[in-house]
């Protein structure tokens, strides 16, 4: 790990001495400085890129993609796929998405797109009937994404109600219904955990407690995976760090809630292949992160 970091100080060192060089010493573009230890009034242009950026956390993910991808100098639409809901027709499930449940003991839950101001799109993919409620059965809602390995998932959460359970998150690598990494986050009992299920049984890998989000406020949740290392982050924050390799084939992405939990969803994000994490750029043919 001490490599990867020395490694990432490197680059920025040298990204530095060349905007240096392009620019002059001091300068500053894109909001951006170089690091040469003078201060100078930004540019017109400078300011309003800087106030871009100071974006609501909803809308937070796309800027977050551009930088992670910028280094490939591709856009970051050709490496990662963003269903923002805001083309899908309102009363149904968006096109390639599908209802499942981890042992159910009725009906599936009902998902549907719904209009939600709140929402970055103005829409939101959401549960709007709870037909079992059963604890032991975890509502699904795969996306048309099915070869996820390695990369980054960002989605916006927000929990609309439940008494059982609240909240919400996203699997992946799914084989099925019964077999997946899941991260959710519960507002009734302020944690954020990180399981695996296999053949419908649910492990707890590791948690973060004591975060507060109330039911009605979005959240983000994001996760960074390759191979078999795991780094979770909440509204930005990273909280865990986790290994396991139980589950290390390519495999579907979703939504997830338990029981009871009615929750929106918004603005999914999911990147394939690559990683950008505190450990450096990592590809589809590096290594597995070691800690």
């Amino acid at each position: 790990m001490n490599r990867l970091h020395h490694h990432a100080r490197w680059i920025a060192m040298l990204t530095g001495a060349l905007l240096i060089a392009a620019g002059g010493c001091g300068e500053k573009k894109g909001g951006l400085s170089t690091g040469a230890g003078q201060s100078q009034k930004p540019s017109a242009a400078a300011a309003g890129q800087a106030a871009a950026s100071e974006k609501p956390a909803q809308k937070a993910a796309a800027v977050d993609l551009r930088t992670a991808y910028a280094w490939q100098k591709r856009p970051w639409t050709e490496l990662a796929q963003r269903f923002n809901f805001a083309e899908s027709g309102v009363g149904r499930l968006p096109s390639g998405w599908k209802a499942a449940a981890t042992n159910p003991k009725g009906e599936l839950a009902q998902w549907q797109i719904v209009e939600d101001s709140t929402a970055a799109s103005g829409k939101a993919l959401a549960i709007t009937k709870i037909n079992d409620t059963s604890e032991g059965v975890f509502n699904l809602c795969f996306s048309p994404i099915s070869d996820f390995r390695n990369g980054n998932i960002q989605i916006m959460v927000k929990a609309v109600s439940g008494k059982i359970d609240q909240g919400g998150g996203l699997v992946w690598r799914a084989k099925d219904a019964k077999n997946y990494y899941v991260l959710r986050y519960n507002p009734l009992e302020a944690n954020y955990r990180l399981y695996k299920v296999i053949e419908g049984k649910r492990t707890l890998l590791t948690e973060a407690k004591d975060i507060p989000i109330p039911a009605g406020k979005w959240f983000t949740i994001r996760v960074e995976t390759h191979g078999a290392g795991i780094e979770a982050f909440i509204d930005g924050k990273e909280v865990i760090e986790a290994d396991d390799s139980s589950l290390s084939e390519p495999g579907a992405v979703g939504l997830w809630t338990k029981a009871d939990a009615a929750s929106a969803f918004a603005d999914v994000i999911i990147g394939k292949g690559v990683v950008n994490t505190r450990f450096g750029v990592r590809l589809e043919t590096d290594p597995p992160l070691k800690r």
